[in-house]
Parts: structure tokens; sequence; C-alpha cells
């Protein structure tokens, strides 16, 4: 899994890949310790 912290408006959140053209834009709960999913889709999730 190639994760990676996100710029510009989704600062804060975070992405990885979960395939060829599957991405996962998702954000880490510190004080819950949770992984929130925002979002699964290609490339057009960031748009």
């Amino acid at each position: 899994m190639d994760a990676h912290k996100l710029k510009g408006r989704l600062r804060g959140k975070w992405s990885c890949s979960l395939g060829a053209d599957i991405r996962m834009v998702y954000e880490i709960d510190d004080e819950s310790k949770e992984i929130v999913v925002l979002a699964v889709g290609s490339h057009k999730i960031y748009r």
C-alpha cells in the first residue's frame, strides 16, 4: 500500500493505491484511533 498525505483542498487527508487505477482517500482520527474512508475510485476522486 502506497500511502501518502494529500495537499491543497484535500490537505489533512491521506491517499493510497488499492490497484492499478483504484485509489482510496481517507483520514485518520487520532482520538478514536479509526480510519475514516472518504472515497474509493479512480483518480477522479481527487477532483
